[in-house]
């Protein structure tokens, strides 16, 4: 049992939070960097042990992944990213 209140952004209750404490939306270019690593893979598919991020371009991936990860340590301790065309795949 905590004798103290918790201060932090990761202690929260649901009417304190809303969209955009928790989502986020992939750009236009990190879609495109996905778009393009899987045409890639589909072309010359190769089985996952083979496969290495230093493989792809994914600056914009990166960035989004960076982002995601500072609100994780950040903010309220959860992210969804918006935005993947899974139905592309």
């Amino acid at each position: 049992m905590f004798d103290t209140k918790i201060q932090d952004r990761s202690a929260w209750y649901r009417e304190e939070v809303g969209p955009s404490d928790w989502t986020m939306t992939l750009s236009p270019a990190a879609v495109d960097e996905i778009d393009r690593a899987v045409d890639l893979l589909r072309a010359e598919p190769l089985p996952l042990e083979a496969l290495d991020p230093g493989d792809f371009s994914l600056t914009a991936c990166r960035e989004a992944m960076r982002e995601a990860g500072i609100r994780l340590r950040r903010g309220i301790g959860l992210t969804l990213v918006n935005g993947i065309p899974v139905d592309r795949y």
